[in-house]
């Protein structure tokens, strides 16, 4: 199953967060998986995009090892389509192992190129590193190197859905506040967006409207 969607200072998510009170992001309801790359550096960790940008996307990282924050669109990009079998790379093949930097941080991919292989272990020259560095890993870890690009915000289509006018803040006797507080968990959405095929959907308090994106799709 795949998606059609379309480090972290905290600098950076005050530069391109979303201008207004109430516009700050909000988790989407049917998360899509990602992969990150770190700002310096070639790895790419496991990451949830949460919302995007022209030109950035909002990522939530695993286990929260970072906090939240809006990275460069060309740093972003979605994971490989599950193998339907084993993968058992030759030499010099070129492959990406799942592997930690050191202990502080969580597991993230790295590319290297297999240098010798036996009985379902491989050593592995990684890519831009010397080979003091080359380490023999389990085929488990390994998987073929993800070719897709980095994600398009145009991708992403999104449109902005009206509430019925009896629930516009303010008006109906609807109380704002209990609105806005209803409207901005998590999971509140869910049966609208499946219903329309979207990624996401996000209440949008000062416009009194849904917004929603990211159709689904299935191959």
């Amino acid at each position: 199953e795949a998606v059609t969607p379309r480090h972290r200072s905290k600098d950076n998510a005050a530069r391109f967060a979303p201008r207004g009170p109430f516009y700050a992001p909000v988790a989407a309801a049917m998360p899509i998986a990602v992969e990150v790359r770190a700002a310096q550096g070639t790895a790419y960790f496991p990451a949830t995009l949460l919302s995007v940008s022209p030109d950035h996307a909002f990522v939530g990282y695993e286990d929260d090892w970072q906090e939240r924050a809006w990275v460069p669109l060309r740093n972003v990009r979605l994971p490989p389509r599950a193998l339907a079998g084993e993968f058992s790379p030759v030499i010099k093949q070129s492959v990406e192992a799942l592997l930690r930097a050191d202990d502080s941080m969580p597991c993230s991919w790295w590319k290297a190129t297999v240098s010798r292989a036996k009985e379902g272990m491989y050593l592995l020259q990684f890519d831009g590193w010397d080979r003091e560095y080359d380490e023999i890993v389990e085929g488990s870890s390994l998987r073929p190197v993800n070719t897709n690009g980095p994600i398009l915000y145009n991708d992403f289509p999104q449109c902005t859905v009206g509430m019925p006018t009896g629930a516009r803040f303010g008006g109906g006797g609807v109380d704002a506040e209990h609105v806005i507080a209803y409207g901005t968990q998590p999971d509140v959405h869910d049966d609208f967006m499946r219903q329309i095929g979207a990624a996401s959907v996000a209440l949008v308090p000062a416009q009194g409207a849904r917004s929603g994106g990211g159709t689904s799709a299935t191959d």
